[in-house]
Order: structure tokens, then sequence, then C-alpha cells
């Protein structure tokens, strides 16, 4: 098994790392795996990959949060039939998580409530 040599401090998403001395081994049918996601992804219209913060635990935390969100709350619910018809339907439900999913933290508005809500208050302090 040949393997891709990484510098240390790395993020490899989900990928399978070992490390060793300076850095990372990861194998090549991983590595490939994982750039094909990645250009899978590239290819919907509107969506671009990113990566969290090298050591940054809360940015992966909210990022695991709402990939475990669309998961419960979409995916696992709807009747799709493989990936590529979840991937096909992510801009109408990232629409609705945006405008109609009540949201815990922001007392159960959706972000578009939220801050709609915001920017009244703050047009209603400035008269």
């Amino acid at each position: 098994m040949s393997t891709t040599r990484l510098p240390i401090g790395v993020r490899t998403g989900q990928l399978v790392a070992v490390k060793v001395g300076a850095g990372y081994e990861i194998s090549d049918a991983a590595l490939e795996r994982f750039q094909a996601q990645r250009a899978a992804l590239e290819r919907i219209p509107d969506v671009t990959p990113r990566t969290t913060p090298i050591e940054s635990p809360q940015s992966n935390g909210m990022a695991e949060a709402f990939v475990r969100t669309m998961k419960r709350d979409y995916a696992r619910v709807s009747q799709l039939p493989d990936a590529a018809a979840v991937i096909r339907q992510l801009p109408v439900w990232f629409e609705h998580y945006n405008t109609v999913h009540p949201h815990r933290a922001l007392s159960y508005r959706s972000p578009r409530e939220f801050i709609a809500s915001r920017s009244n208050r703050e047009n209603m302090s400035d008269r």
C-alpha cells in the first residue's frame, strides 16, 4: 500500500491518518476517495467546500453539529434513493434550514427570523 505524506497539523477530514514522525501518512486510496468527494461537492452550483481552521475544535464542533442536524432532520427522513439524489436536494434543505427550521440557540426561531428581529430592534433604537 502506498501512502502520501502530509505535514504535521494538516486537517484530513474523514481520512484515516496515522501520525508518523513529523507528519501524517494516508493511504493513496483514502486520499483519492477524499479528493473525489471534494470534487463532487465543487460541481454543485453555489456550494464551496470549506475546511475548519487547523486545531480549532470549536469550529469543527459546529460543523459536525450542522452535518448531524442535516442528516437527522432531512436526509434520514427523506425517501431519496441514493447520494446523488440527496445532493440535488441540498439547496432546498439549506433554504428550509435557514428560513423555517427552528434553532434552539435562537429561541426556536430560524436564522432569518432571528436576523430580522435584530435588524428591527436596531432600527427602533436608531429613532
